[in-house]
């Protein structure tokens, strides 16, 4: 025993380094082993976010798909705060573009229904059929000149004040601000039912 006092007593600093070499071994495998436990915990975590954020997506992808049919149909005022709810910011932002877009033909559309309806109960029965007949065509074929004289001419045999030659000409406005609009709004709705698709399927993780 006293011969191991001794040992110790005579080589102090070699036994310093040796146990501070043991504490700094020690210290690297606790630090190794520490962050292979918090990478394995990452790792869990973000898998799980995954997995919660796939079944999120799977949860509303009807819910989601059900808005697409209504933004295809046009009815952007139905789904407005669904869109900025459940899509990211840049399609809630696009959305915004188009329906403020869309918003600007409100008024011809509504100059076209009420000149419509009003045709409609002013005309005798004989001429509608004829009169809407020639609507439907110049719509189709963009001849609106045509169609103002056979306005004129059904007004007049029908004896109408209620409809003057004004209103025929805000209606044949109406109509032509329509067809050179709306395309626009049709093509910016389409590249936004594709990307709403696109993050529906992305967010179910069905693609």
């Amino acid at each position: 025993m006293i011969k191991w006092i001794n040992w110790i007593n005579e080589n102090e600093g070699f036994l310093m380094v040796m146990i501070t070499c043991a504490y700094v071994v020690a210290t690297v495998l606790i630090c190794v082993f520490n962050g292979i436990s918090a990478k394995a915990s990452r790792d869990q975590i973000a898998a799980s976010q995954k997995q919660q954020e796939q079944n999120t997506g799977l949860q509303l992808y009807s819910v989601r798909s059900e808005i697409i049919n209504k933004i295809w149909k046009h009815k952007f005022e139905e789904v407005f705060w669904d869109v900025h709810m459940l899509f990211n910011q840049k399609i809630s932002d696009e959305f915004d573009a188009l329906f403020r877009e869309d918003q600007k033909l409100n008024k011809p559309r509504i100059e076209i229904q009420y000149f419509e309806e009003e045709l409609n109960i002013i005309l005798p029965q004989r001429a509608k059929h004829y009169v809407f007949t020639q609507i439907d065509e110049a719509k189709e074929l963009k001849n609106y000149d045509e169609l103002e004289k056979t306005l004129k001419e059904a007004l007049e045999n029908a004896g109408s004040n209620n409809m003057t030659l004004e209103s025929i000409n805000v209606y044949i406005d109406s109509l032509k601000m329509i067809d050179s609009k709306q395309k626009s709004v049709d093509d910016k709705t389409l590249h936004l039912i594709l990307e709403l698709r696109r993050f529906t399927m992305d967010s179910a993780q069905l693609t």
